[in-house]
This record gives structure tokens, C-alpha cells and sequence, in this order.
């Protein structure tokens, strides 16, 4: 259950950008697909991969640092074993930084 990747707004932009989305009748119903692939697709199709991770130990410090050098607002949190625990924003950050 390791995290393969992450699907962002940039992905979906990307995609759209790139002719590989279309959309429906309304604005929260959208198709993502490689050229070559049925509608509907997958994540998998526009997805960032490798998933970017953050281990469930790692200091907020190292999240922030991360997210700040990387250009990217979540980041899913795994256990020593890789597995998916979570996934932490920017704004968990802020509010976390609010309360201290």
C-alpha cells in the first residue's frame, strides 16, 4: 500500500493543457486520459510519480523545507514500512505553527 504518486491541480492543468482532459456537464465533472486510453481513465494516467513522501517521524521542519524546495502544498505521510498513514498541507503546518 505504498503511495505511487500524487494527482496535484498542476497535474489536472497539465493535463488539460496537454488536450488529455476533457470536461463534462459541469465544472466538477472532469476526464483524464492519455491519448491513447478509454474514457474514463485512471490517476495513474496524470499523476507525479515517484510519490514524493514524508516519513510519519520526520520533523514539521523537514516538511516545511521539503514542501518549500519541492513547490508543493500536501504531502502523504508514510510509516517506516512505507505504507500510506496520512498526508500533511501546508496549512496543517500554518495552524500548527499558529498554536505554538
Amino acid at each position: 500500500n505504498r503511495p505511487l504518486g500524487v494527482v496535484s491541480k498542476t497535474d489536472i492543468i497539465r493535463a488539460y493543457a496537454q488536450g488529455r482532459l476533457r470536461t463534462g456537464e459541469t465544472i466538477d465533472s472532469f476526464d483524464v486520459c492519455a491519448p491513447s486510453a478509454r474514457w474514463p481513465c485512471t490517476a495513474r494516467d496524470v499523476m507525479s510519480a515517484p510519490a514524493l513522501v514524508l516519513g510519519e517521524h520526520e520533523p514539521l521542519a523537514h516538511a516545511a523545507d521539503v514542501m518549500a524546495a519541492r513547490g508543493v502544498h500536501h504531502l502523504p505521510v508514510v510509516s517506516s514500512r512505507g505504507t500510506l498513514v496520512g498526508v500533511i498541507s501546508a496549512l496543517d503546518l500554518m495552524q500548527t505553527a499558529s498554536h505554538e
